[in-house]
């Protein structure tokens, strides 16, 4: 074989050796990736992206959940301080109100079940004692039957400006009449309780020889205020609610002194 006939059939490498042409040997090295082998690499790529995203966002959801458990239990834990304090600490002022087409003076006290309106030295936003403040307590159901519990707070200011929370009467459940309010501002209100099943004040009516827990407690068929109030909570059953406190009673202080 000539060295023509030879450089045909073997070429030769810069090294001077010759090997046999093969089809595909200047197309595809040995080590490199088909087509197939890419799109399995990138397809089992994006599904551990995949699952390690769904994990990072289950564990946030799970942190969230537990923070927002620790918060409710906060709250409940410093409503649970406050109502008896700011119940306690309620005082009697006389003011004197519209009603019936004539003045009406009458202790700034208003309570049926679901609203409860008094005078207080103990400040829930001041987690203390300071200048008198109106506590406002609101008993609101839900659709889901469950009951939430709000409370809002404003510095009590001169006597008429007490007496404008009087808008006329309204009758009761009992064939009576009492003073009706001016609407619960829900805009400034703190939420206290929620979830909880039951809710409600009461109040202690006490006779020379029998005490009960009634509600309403209309002035213009007891013109004193009650001697303790009742705050009946039942826990609920799931959630938080089942953080809810007991009961909570309160004695009611006229001018420092226990009636």
């Amino acid at each position: 074989m000539n060295a023509d006939e030879c450089s045909s059939k073997f070429p030769w490498t810069p090294g001077g050796h010759p090997y046999p042409c093969r089809r595909g040997d200047f197309f595809r090295g040995e080590s490199g990736l088909t087509l197939l082998e890419l799109i399995t690499a990138i397809t089992i790529s994006g599904l551990v992206a995949l699952a390690v995203t769904v994990s990072l966002r289950i564990g946030v959801r799970a942190w969230e959940k537990s923070q927002g458990a620790v918060l409710e239990l906060r709250r409940q834990a410093n409503a649970a301080d406050l109502l008896p304090a700011q119940l306690g600490g309620g005082v009697m002022r006389i003011v004197e109100v519209e009603l019936f087409n004539r003045r009406q003076r009458m202790p700034f006290f208003f309570g049926d079940e679901t609203r409860l309106v008094f005078l207080s030295t103990y400040s829930a936003a001041q987690h203390g004692r300071g200048g008198m403040v109106v506590a406002d307590y609101f008993v609101e159901q839900q659709p889901d039957r469950t009951w939430k519990l709000w409370l809002n707070e404003q510095p009590a200011l001169d006597d008429e400006w007490l007496a404008r929370w009087v808008v006329g009467t309204v009758a009761t459940s009992e064939g009576g009449e009492k003073p009706q309010l001016r609407p619960f501002d829900a805009d400034r209100a703190m939420l206290l309780f929620q979830g909880l099943a039951e809710c409600r004040f009461q109040y202690l009516r006490e006779t020379s020889a029998t005490a009960e827990w009634v509600a309403p407690w209309s002035l213009l068929a007891n013109p004193y205020v009650p001697p303790a109030i009742r705050l009946q909570l039942a826990q609920g059953t799931s959630g938080a609610a089942r953080l809810a406190p007991t009961p909570v009673y309160a004695r009611l202080w006229m001018g420092g002194v226990a009636r």
